[in-house]
């Protein structure tokens, strides 16, 4: 990581957006950071805290389901999803 270019974008409380380009690749990654202190680790998450619940990982097939339906779509995300 030493040569990789790290670039914060927000930061709030114990948390960080940064993004990290590989120096050999250009490669860029978004990644949350949770800065934790030893009082934080005996604590459990909250829900908010972006932990999702679910009984296994995304499939590669999955995801390809997915890029397929997005590369063929015009407009908002939100018409995606149900409506309540």
């Amino acid at each position: 990581m030493a040569d990789c270019g790290i670039n914060v974008l927000a930061q709030q409380g114990n948390r960080a957006l940064v993004r990290v380009t590989c120096a050999s690749c250009n490669d860029e990654n978004l990644l949350q950071i949770i800065f934790q202190t030893e009082a934080d680790e005996e604590r459990r998450p909250t829900i908010d805290e972006g932990i999702p619940e679910v009984s296994e990982p995304i499939s590669g097939d999955e995801m390809l389901e997915l890029h397929s339906v997005l590369a063929g779509f015009e407009g908002p995300l939100t018409e995606l999803l149900p409506k309540p």
